[in-house]
């Protein structure tokens, strides 16, 4: 529909797998040309690029599995779209349409009461807005996490798991030991191990 209107779209997704599943489809690392080793903290993409001049003249980004995007990714892409034609509105301005199966992580009925925040930073006007007081976090299963690696990662194992290597996928996947956080109802954790594969 959105190229029948002559909208220039690009869909993009976090993995390469899914990103293949869709039309024009890029992995968000290479379309935003994302600094994975950083948490995409910041990006290589250069202005002056072949790369960078298709972008700019995306009218929509169609963004898949939104539930797995990290904060700093999401704000890196911005950090581009911003750049590219050095515009002050969010995301460059263009339409950004976020995807994804919200479902995988059902949950029980909560209610989150919105909280009103003002603002007064020497403007002449005073800011309300109205907003849940949440912070975004992400869960992944431990297969879903082969091969990433997070600054921070809470593990969490209700029952031992059992499957060969799976602790050590689970436990490696943070930099630091000290970003690590288990919780566990056995005191020890079981690292099933099948000397025949080894």
């Amino acid at each position: 529909m959105l190229s029948s209107m002559n909208k220039n779209v690009q869909c993009t997704a976090w993995t390469g797998i899914a990103s293949t599943l869709l039309s024009n489809g890029r992995t968000s690392a290479s379309l935003f040309k994302l600094k994975i080793g950083n948490d995409s903290k910041t990006s290589n993409h250069s202005k002056g690029s072949n790369e960078t001049k298709k972008l700019k003249k995306v009218d929509v980004i169609i963004w898949d599995e939104c539930s797995m995007i990290s904060k700093t990714a999401l704000e890196t892409a911005d950090f581009v779209l911003r750049d590219l034609p050095d515009s002050p509105f969010s995301f460059g301005g263009k339409r950004i349409v976020l995807g994804g199966d919200f479902r995988s992580n059902k949950g029980k009925d909560t209610f989150v009461p919105r909280i009103t925040c003002y603002e007064d930073k020497n403007h002449p006007f005073h800011l309300k807005r109205t907003q849940f007081p949440v912070k975004l976090a992400f869960a992944i299963s431990i297969n879903k996490a082969q091969g990433q690696s997070f600054g921070r990662v809470g593990l969490y194992l209700p029952e031992e798991v059992f499957v060969h290597g799976q602790t050590y996928v689970a436990l490696s996947r943070v930099r630091s030991k000290n970003e690590l956080f288990i919780k566990s109802t056995s005191e020890r954790l079981f690292n099933v191990v099948y000397k025949e594969i080894i």
